[in-house]
């Protein structure tokens, strides 16, 4: 399945409210720059324990994503791919302190190929 992705904001601090209706909301902050073709891009996020937090990338510039794998498990808590253009990431319930992981995107940009490497450290509170 591909995707096309279209972007180009500036730093962007993303607040995603994700939980079951019955349960206490839980937020998470995202603080990324925008993606470019065939680059690697560092990512911090601050996220309570036990909860959701999607990471997702618009592109700088107009391309293709074919493939958007796990590259870097998490050590106390799991990530799951969210399409081809992110992930979500949650903690081991209990667990505070740090944790990173890493996710690539990859795809076509014109007839050029590349991938997009995305290292995310992560502040679990």
């Amino acid at each position: 399945m591909q995707r096309r992705v279209r972007g180009g904001a500036a730093t962007a601090a993303v607040l995603v409210l994700l939980a079951p209706a019955a349960a206490k909301a839980s937020t998470c902050e995202v603080y990324r720059q925008p993606l470019k073709f065939a680059t690697q891009a560092d990512v911090d996020m601050i996220v309570d324990s036990g909860r959701d937090c999607r990471v997702r990338f618009p592109a700088d510039e107009v391309f293709d994503i074919e493939k958007n794998e796990v590259t870097g498990r998490p050590s106390y808590g799991g990530v799951k791919v969210d399409g081809t253009a992110g992930v979500y990431y949650r903690s081991n319930p209990g667990y505070r302190g740090p944790d990173r992981f890493a996710f690539t995107l990859c795809g076509h940009e014109g007839d050029k190929a590349g991938c997009s490497v995305i290292r995310v450290k992560v502040r679990v509170r």
